[in-house]
């Protein structure tokens, strides 16, 4: 995110929680290194699943099913959006994906 300013990502996984728990993770990773590569955290916009750098890229952290509307992304993450094999199985889980 430091070498891309203005650039975007979402990361999607199965559900808010998992989403959630990844964008908390590239958080610590900015606030421990982010002083050394000239970026920080936005005050305004800090939140574990959407945040905003000082260099106006960000992060949008989201569940399947969850509203994107209006968001577009320069990188898009899709990580594991089915849960288990009986997510998978699932003609209409699948279809409603």
């Amino acid at each position: 995110m430091y070498k891309y300013p203005r650039k975007q990502i979402i990361l999607t996984t199965y559900n808010q929680n998992f989403a959630t728990m990844w964008g908390r993770r590239v958080k610590e990773l900015v606030q421990y290194y982010g002083k050394d590569i000239g970026v920080a955290m936005k005050k305004n916009v800090f939140a574990a699943n959407n945040f905003q750098l000082t260099n106006d890229s960000g992060m949008i952290c989201i569940g399947t099913g969850g509203s994107l509307t209006g968001r577009g992304a320069d990188l898009l993450i899709i990580d594991d959006p089915i849960k288990n094999d009986a997510e998978a199985g699932s003609i209409t889980y699948r279809d409603a994906i």
